[in-house]
């Protein structure tokens, strides 16, 4: 899967989600290796090995099974970042977003 189908899936994914129009923001910080997305309100990075999953669903699945174990961390001013097993890599406030 390219880089730019993970971006928009994960955009439409994360809008549905919680509202707002999630949108890549340059991948500042972290590394490479991740996909930055925020909507204004809340900040939130995956791992690229998402690249990896066989279909669109499978990438929806995932991630849709991770940001619902962590909603309680996903709320306005959140910033987390996800590492390629699913797992919570950074978590706060975003001083971007005060």
């Amino acid at each position: 899967m390219e880089i730019e189908k993970l971006e928009s899936i994960l955009a439409d994914l994360l809008t549905e989600k919680f509202g707002g129009v999630f949108e890549t923001v340059a991948q500042v910080g972290l590394s490479w290796r991740h996909v930055h997305l925020n909507n204004g309100t809340c900040y939130l990075s995956f791992h690229t090995s998402l690249m990896e999953a066989a279909s669109k669903k499978e990438v929806k699945d995932k991630v849709s099974r991770w940001i619902e174990r962590d909603s309680d961390l996903i709320k306005e001013g959140a910033w987390l970042s996800y590492d390629e097993h699913g797992e919570p890599l950074l978590k706060g406030k975003s001083s971007t977003f005060k």
